[in-house]
């Protein structure tokens, strides 16, 4: 379903941006999984009465497709993301670590759990 679901909701976004001029994300409430059954056009029709919107007539297959075509775009940059996820926290951990002894405070860092219990294992005090 989340496939499904982030295709209709980003393929609606791009909708909106290109045919009505739309800058910003529109957010769109929480829907049925079943809604999804009833296709792309169905679940645009239901985003655009939620946001008192208007829509014109256009080639709905595309715009599915190109919705499709940005979902597999923002998995891959999930990706690269994931590969930097610790380095970026340890910096922030770093980072705040710092800020506090900058500001007189005696500073410990310590690994309080193993990172399978949880990524965020990291105490500062």
């Amino acid at each position: 379903h989340r496939l499904q679901e982030m295709t209709f909701r980003l393929g609606f976004d791009l909708l909106l941006r290109s045919e009505l001029g739309h800058h910003q994300y529109c957010p769109i409430p929480s829907l049925k999984k079943s809604q999804l059954a009833e296709g792309f056009l169905a679940f645009c029709y239901w985003a655009a009465a939620q946001k008192g919107i208007a829509l014109p007539e256009v080639d709905w297959p595309a715009y599915e497709r190109k919705g499709e075509q940005r979902f597999w775009q923002m998995e891959r940059i999930g990706l690269v993301q994931q590969a930097f996820r610790r380095m970026i926290e340890l910096w922030l951990v770093l980072d705040k670590a710092l800020y506090l002894q900058e500001q007189g405070y005696e500073v410990q860092i310590e690994q309080f759990c193993a990172r399978k219990v949880t990524p965020r294992n990291i105490l500062v005090h």
